[in-house]
């Protein structure tokens, strides 16, 4: 198969066809439709569509396919750190919060009433 010279010429013995298409892989072909049955049996198919958006945290334009809904607000790089710090801010504000509140003068009882004498 060496000197073979047939319809397929393959110059690496471990090369593999990945597609049929003459399109370029990757962002500029769509995700396949995704197909949703509902509780009453109602079927609808959903097309992914190509969404440009800024990046709140890093702020470089983005291209994603996505399928209907919210837009993305964080690229894939910066998703993960923006969640984190927002979440480490959001926690230092509720402690700072708990700290300010006042502790209750008297604790209400909770449980059985004490026995009366």
């Amino acid at each position: 198969m060496k000197g073979d010279t047939g319809f397929f010429q393959v110059t690496d013995p471990n090369s593999v066809m990945t597609t049929n298409s003459s399109e370029p892989p990757g962002p500029s072909t769509a995700p396949p439709p995704k197909v949703v049955t509902t509780a009453r049996g109602y079927t609808r198919i959903l097309y992914a569509r190509l969404v440009l958006f800024r990046c709140e945290w890093c702020s470089q334009e983005e291209k994603v396919w996505q399928y209907p809904g919210a837009s993305p607000r964080y690229c894939e790089e910066c998703r993960e750190e923006a969640q984190q710090s927002m979440n480490s801010a959001r926690q230092r504000e509720k402690r700072e919060r708990d700290r300010q509140a006042t502790p209750y003068v008297r604790r209400r009882l909770v449980g059985r009433p004490p026995k009366k004498r």
